[in-house]
């Protein structure tokens, strides 16, 4: 595939969406990510016996 293919779709993916939809995804794992590792040196810096749990779906996370 040349480059100018590879642009084509490129384009064609962003026209769909698609691009759009996996960027914002990752934006928000990342986000997820961050308040995990916040809680957690949160935790941590205040002593406490507590530890963060995140369950299979990533919408479920619970400090114990």
């Amino acid at each position: 595939m040349s480059a100018k293919d590879m642009v084509i779709e490129l384009n064609k993916l962003a026209e769909e969406g698609l691009i759009t939809r996996y960027s914002a995804r990752l934006r928000k794992e990342s986000a997820e990510q961050r308040v995990i590792a916040e809680t957690s040196k949160r935790i941590e810096n205040e002593g406490g016996n507590s530890k963060i749990v995140v369950s299979g779906r990533k919408d479920n996370i619970s400090i114990i």
